[in-house]
């Protein structure tokens, strides 16, 4: 009976261990810095390395339109962005489609107009596809799911990042964007 439990016990540490290694991965960015060279819904050429966000915290939004915590976190995204945005803040959304049916432009033509119609003010970059994550972010680790949300700081640097959303997190949003804003660093341009 002893030998019994032993092994049971034995089998049970191994699962605790391989459920601990799974869930303590929390997504990362290789050397701290992301970037990418995307064109907005405009046509402009946006990367996190343009002059336009020297010295700012930006908050770099990974989403979907069927994302539906996305589409909850979407108000809070526009409300943060006039808040903070005269104080050096500035987000920029990446939306992934599920799958895209038809051409890129008809797309895109729609995603505008849901983005106007719901009063966004922040740069949206439709990025291409769920599976085109990983060639748009390359150095983007331990992706865990939509909505992702990276926070750099005014240095440049990935400070921290944060998957899913919920109505109940709100503060920990706003003071981790506060906290960043109150960082020191090169003045915003």
């Amino acid at each position: 009976m002893r030998a019994v439990c032993l092994k049971i016990a034995r089998v049970m540490a191994v699962i605790c261990a391989a459920a601990c290694i799974s869930g303590c991965l929390r997504a990362t960015v290789q050397d701290d810095v992301l970037d990418f060279a995307l064109a907005d819904l405009d046509g402009n050429r946006v990367s996190l390395s343009d002059e336009r966000f020297e010295g700012k915290v930006v908050l770099v939004e990974l989403w979907g339109t069927w994302c539906p915590p996305c589409l909850v976190q979407m108000p809070h995204l526009i409300r943060w962005q006039e808040t903070y945005g005269d104080r050096g803040f500035e987000i920029v959304a990446l939306e992934f489609a599920a799958f895209q049916t038809g051409p890129k432009e008809e797309y895109e033509k729609g995603l505008r107009e849901s983005l106007d119609e719901a009063g966004v003010n922040y740069t949206v970059i439709q990025a291409g596809e769920t599976t085109d994550l990983r060639d748009v972010l390359p150095t983007l680790q331990n992706f865990q799911g939509f909505p992702t949300s990276i926070f750099i700081g005014r240095d440049g640097l990935v400070k921290h990042m944060k998957s899913g959303f919920h109505e109940s997190e709100v503060s920990y949003y706003e003071k981790t964007i506060e906290g960043l804003l109150a960082e020191t660093g090169p003045p915003a341009n």
